[in-house]
Parts: structure tokens; sequence; C-alpha cells
């Protein structure tokens, strides 16, 4: 058995069980999104701002592509060779983990 079968026996994203996590699990986190063109935006949070900030995140993770929508994608791309749609992420550094009250681990 190689290492990516072994892999594949320790975890199988196609079994039910898993549906809650990875619907909850951002995308990108198990597996790279394989887009060949990407953009990216830089945002920055102000020091007085912050319930504003926090509204806006809110706002935005109903748009982050989950990891089990991913995975579908992927699953038809290589089916049938049909791209998925737009891949949002987010993700925050550890001053902005600090800035949103979350504490660092060290």
């Amino acid at each position: 058995m190689n290492n990516s079968e072994k892999q594949e026996e320790l975890f199988d994203p196609n079994n039910v069980k898993h549906d809650q996590m990875l619907g909850n699990l951002q995308g990108n986190i198990l597996k790279g999104h394989g887009r060949n063109f990407t953009s990216h935006l830089f945002i920055r949070f102000y020091k007085n701002k912050r319930e504003e900030a926090v509204e806006w995140l809110k706002s935005f993770s109903g748009k982050v592509t989950s990891c089990k929508k991913q995975l579908k994608e992927t699953a038809i791309f290589k089916k049938n060779g049909i791209s998925g749609s737009v891949f949002f992420g987010f993700y925050l550094t550890g001053e902005g983990y600090s800035y949103l009250g979350k504490k660092q681990i060290s």
C-alpha cells in the first residue's frame, strides 16, 4: 500500500459522516484549490472600527468556499472538465486574530 492509499484509508471525504465538518471547513485547507488564476485582496482593520470589521467579516463569511463545495467541484472537473465557481477564501495573520480578540497559540 502506497502513501496515497494509506491517506485515503484514514480519511474518506466522500463518507457522509464527514459532511458537516467539510461544510464548516474553509476550502484550500485540506487540498489546494487548483485554480489557474487568482486575485488577492488585502484588507486592513482600523483600531477604532472593530465592531464594523466584525460585521463585515460576518457578511463576507457566507461567500467563503467550503471544503465540501471545493471537493465536489474538483470531482466534477476531473469527470467532465467543467471548472468550478469562483473560489473565496479568507485568511488572517496572527495580528488579525489578536485584533478580533482571539488568543494566539504559541
